[in-house]
């Protein structure tokens, strides 16, 4: 026995200890790993270079750039899991700039491959934005009222979804939190008809159907690796619903998991609620299976479509 398997005996339980999940198998699991390859910008870098020249002959400037990526992951485990999941990962980001480099705008979209993205409609969308510049107000320092597109109103919900952990809220930790103990499960924070979701079968919005956890967490547990997702609601009907890991809500009395219980909107929720706190560079993608919807019915541009310039 080595040093570390006599710690591991030794040591006390973890604190989310449960049973691993079992015997869950991939029909294509023993298929290989899926590459990327040039090819997957064929119809997407001839627009490209229409629009740069568009650009040019309208006295704008544009920089960006567009990537691609497929990763395989294969999740094994020695209670039987063995799931496999394909994710291609395609960005657009584009910003422009006027040709006194004293105005600017920004555009970026989400993709899979490619198909669906249209460089000349998003250079259109550039030079509308430029032209907001042009009418200048200056204003004193105060609140003001202000229409933001439908891409800026999902970069202000990517924090509300990333950080909408119950354990967190319970114990003073985020905006969730309600003084001197307590969360704000359930309250109303955006107006009735707003629904903020994560689905994986999503068409447009298509990731990992299983949780997949490195590391367990106030919001997540290695203990419920392979466990399946399916569509969770973050924001329902105007008010807040929170998560945390199944695994560590194991019908014990312990505070986050009573604010849980106790707090209405999040029955039969719990198990589903898995997922990743990124660092920056990698929060573009872990977005990719949020949804804003408003209060009209009209699906707001994917969160997805944000990346940190």
């Amino acid at each position: 026995m080595t040093a570390a398997d006599a710690a591991a005996r030794a040591a006390q339980p973890a604190e989310d200890a449960a049973e691993l999940v079992r015997d869950r198998v991939s029909p294509d699991w023993d298929e290989p790993a899926v590459p990327t390859d040039i090819t997957v910008y064929d119809a997407v870098a001839p627009a490209l270079g229409e629009a740069f020249r568009r650009a040019g002959a309208d006295d704008r400037l544009l920089y960006g750039f567009v990537d691609h990526a497929v990763t395989t992951l294969y999740l094994g485990s020695s209670t039987g899991l063995r799931l496999r999941h394909v994710q291609p990962t395609g960005h657009f980001a584009c910003t422009a700039k006027d040709a006194a480099l004293t105005r600017s705008a920004w555009v970026g979209v989400a993709t899979r491959d490619f198909t669906d993205i249209d460089p000349l409609a998003l250079d259109d969308e550039l030079a509308r934005r430029l032209s907001w510049s042009t009418r200048r107000v200056d204003l004193p320092a105060g609140r003001y009222d202000t229409i933001l597109p439908p891409t800026a109103v999902a970069d202000l919900m990517i924090d509300a979804y990333w950080y909408a952990g119950a354990r967190d809220a319970w114990e003073g930790q985020s905006v969730y939190s309600r003084r001197p103990s307590g969360t704000r499960l359930g309250d109303r924070i955006a107006r009735t008809g707003v629904h903020l979701y994560s689905d994986p079968a999503h068409e447009a919005l298509a990731c990992c159907p299983f949780t997949v956890v490195a590391a367990s967490d106030s919001e997540r547990s290695v203990f419920d690796n392979g466990l399946p997702l399916d569509r969770t609601d973050w924001i329902r009907d105007g008010g807040a619903d929170l998560a945390r890991p199944d695994a560590a809500d194991g019908g014990d009395d312990r505070p986050a998991g009573d604010a849980v219980r106790r707090q209405p909107g999040a029955v039969g929720r719990r198990r589903h609620r898995h997922r990743r706190r990124p660092g920056r560079r990698h929060r573009a993608r872990a977005a990719a299976d949020l949804s804003v919807v408003h209060p009209r019915g009209r699906p707001a541009e994917p969160a997805a479509d944000r990346a940190d310039p």
